[in-house]
């Protein structure tokens, strides 16, 4: 079967046209949901609306973590403190 260029043009036109369409729903659909905000939160409150003791946003000022227990210390049964420790561990010698 023989086309004219114009019946040429018209059918490459078509194949480009049908391709971008499918390709277009395909990206549209296989696209993640949009995100839905939670109940309670807002722009103001992103973490939902939580009553504070103090009345400023995050609840105020919380003490510090604990320090956590040291794993190299005497009481563990090593003969040396940290310090010793890392000094021997890194190769520089003892004073």
């Amino acid at each position: 079967m023989q086309l004219s260029p114009k019946q040429t043009g018209l059918a490459l036109g078509l194949i480009v046209v049908v391709i971008v369409v499918l390709a277009f729903v395909l990206w549209t659909r296989t696209a993640p949901p949009a995100p839905q905000v939670a109940a309670g939160q807002t722009s103001n409150t992103p973490f939902g609306s939580q009553a504070s003791a103090t009345g400023s946003p995050g609840g105020g000022v919380q003490a510090p973590a604990p320090r956590p227990p040291s794993r190299v210390s005497p009481s563990n049964g090593t003969p040396f403190t940290n310090e010793e420790f890392l000094r021997r561990a890194s190769g520089r010698a003892t004073p």
